[in-house]
C-alpha cells in the first residue's frame, strides 16, 4: 500500500523538497530552481532542467508515491467570492449531508490565463440570508454556499504538469497556496477567531491575507520579500550581493536609531573603492524598504476590507519579518496589536504548513490532473458507495450487539 507523499515548496529559488511515509518526513533535500523568480515560472525548460538532479532523481527512484503536493507563493495570485444554489424550492426543505457533501468536490479550471487552484467554503446562505457555518439540520427554501475561489496563472500549473511527465510520474498532482496553507495553520486560533490581517515576508514575495471569523477571505501578494533588503544594500553601496548579504546578517534592523554602540565594517565596491560602512547606514536602508512594504500591504488590505469587518490585529511572519524593529515598525503603521509567528521546527515553516494543511484541510485541495466528467461521476458513485456499504455494516453488527 502507497504511504508515501512528495511535498514541495517552490515559493522561492531554493525548492525545498520533503517526503513523508504515514505523515512522518523520513527524508528532505533543498535543491537549486533556474526558471523561477517571484514564485512563477518564467522560465519552462530551465526549470524541468533543475529537477534532473541526481539526489532528486534518487528521491523519485526510490519511493513510490501516492500523490505530490506543491506549496506555491506566486506574487501574481487572485481571488473571487462566488456564490452557488444547491436547492431552490416552493416548500421549506430540511438541510442534510447530501446538500453539503454536493459542493464539497470540485475539478480544478484550467483556462487560458489562469487556474483554480482552491475552492474554499466561507459558509452557507439560507433563503437570502445571514452566512452561517453549519446549516445540518436548518430549514430553508433556498439553500446556497459562499466561496472564495484561488486562482494563479495557468503557466504554473502548466510546468508542474510537464515536470511530471518528465519524470515519469503518474500520481495525482495537487498545487497548495501556500498563503492560504500558513494563514489556516500558523495564525493561532485566538487570532482567526477574533479575525486578524496576516503577513508573511518570504524570501521573494510577501504573502497577505485577510482572516475573519476563522475564515480567510481574502488573499493578495506583493513581489517584495527578505531579498529585496539585500538587494536594496547591494544597489545603494554598488556592492556585490554576496557582501550585501553579510552585512543584512551582520547589522540587520527596521530601527537604526535605536542603535546604542555604533558598529562599522570595511566593504570593497564594484569600483575597488574601499568603504567603511556602519550598522546605523544598514538600518537605515532597511527601514526605508519595510517602512514602504508594511504601507503597501496596509492600503491591499484597506482596499479589500469590508465594512463589516472590525479587525485590530495583525500577525507577522516569515524570513523578512525576524529583523529587529519590524514588529515595533509594524505597530506603528497599522496602530494595531500585533503578534509575531516565531516557529522553531525541525522542518521549515513552508514544509510543516503543507504537511498539516493536508492532513487538516485536504478537502481544499484540488487536483490538477484533468478528469473528465465521467470518470469524476464515477469516483464519485465509488465514493458514496463504500460510505454507505460502510453505514450498512456498522448498523448490522449494532443489530447484532457487536
Amino acid at each position: 500500500m502507497k504511504n508515501n507523499r512528495l511535498i514541495m515548496n517552490l515559493s522561492s529559488e531554493e525548492a525545498e523538497i520533503a517526503v513523508l511515509s504515514k505523515n512522518q518526513q523520513v527524508e528532505s533535500l533543498n535543491l537549486m530552481i533556474s526558471g523561477i523568480s517571484k514564485g512563477s515560472i518564467v522560465d519552462n525548460d530551465s526549470f524541468l532542467d533543475s529537477f534532473q538532479d541526481p539526489k532528486f532523481l534518487r528521491i523519485i527512484n526510490t519511493y513510490d508515491f501516492e500523490d505530490i503536493i506543491v506549496g506555491i507563493s506566486p506574487s501574481k495570485i487572485s481571488t473571487m467570492t462566488q456564490k452557488n444554489t444547491i436547492f431552490d424550492s416552493q416548500q421549506v426543505k430540511a438541510i442534510n449531508e447530501e446538500d453539503i457533501s454536493i459542493i464539497q468536490h470540485e475539478l480544478s479550471q484550467i483556462k487560458d490565463e489562469m487556474t483554480l487552484i482552491h475552492s474554499y467554503t466561507l459558509g452557507f446562505i439560507l433563503d437570502g440570508k445571514d452566512i452561517v457555518s453549519n446549516p445540518l439540520g436548518m430549514h430553508a427554501r433556498k439553500f446556497e454556499t459562499y466561496k472564495l475561489k484561488v486562482f494563479v496563472e495557468s503557466n504554473i500549473s502548466k510546468s508542474l504538469k510537464n515536470l511530471l511527465a518528465n519524470i515519469g510520474f503518474n500520481c495525482p498532482l495537487s498545487i497548495v497556496s501556500n498563503t492560504l496553507a500558513k494563514s489556516l495553520i500558523l495564525v493561532d486560533e485566538e487570532n482567526k477567531d477574533f479575525g486578524c490581517y496576516y503577513i508573511n515576508v518570504g524570501k521573494d514575495v510577501t504573502e497577505l491575507s485577510i482572516i475573519h471569523k476563522d475564515k480567510v477571505v481574502y488573499i493578495d501578494a506583493i513581489p517584495v520579500g527578505q531579498q529585496n533588503f539585500i538587494n536594496d544594500i547591494a544597489l545603494t553601496l554598488n556592492i556585490n550581493k554576496k557582501d550585501s548579504k553579510i552585512l543584512v546578517d551582520k547589522f540587520g534592523t527596521i530601527t537604526p536609531e535605536l542603535i546604542k554602540n555604533k558598529e562599522t565594517i570595511n566593504i570593497t565596491t564594484k569600483t575597488g573603492q574601499e568603504e567603511r560602512i556602519s550598522n546605523k547606514k544598514i538600518g537605515a536602508i532597511m527601514r526605508e524598504r519595510a517602512h514602504e512594504l508594511l504601507n503597501i500591504a496596509k492600503k491591499y488590505f484597506e482596499e479589500n476590507t469590508n465594512n463589516k469587518l472590525s479587525i485590530n490585529r495583525l500577525v507577522i511572519s516569515g524570513p523578512g519579518a525576524k529583523y529587529e524593529g519590524f514588529e515595533s515598525l509594524s505597530k506603528y503603521i497599522f496602530q494595531f496589536f500585533v503578534y509575531k509567528k516565531d516557529k522553531e521546527n525541525l522542518v521549515s515553516d513552508d514544509i510543516f504548513c503543507l504537511s498539516n494543511f493536508d492532513k487538516k484541510f485536504k478537502d481544499l485541495r484540488l487536483n490538477i490532473e484533468q478528469l473528465s466528467k465521467k470518470k469524476f461521476i464515477e469516483k464519485e458513485i465509488e465514493r458514496n458507495t463504500n460510505a454507505m456499504k460502510d453505514k450498512i455494516k456498522k448498523i448490522f453488527n449494532l443489530s447484532l450487539g457487536g
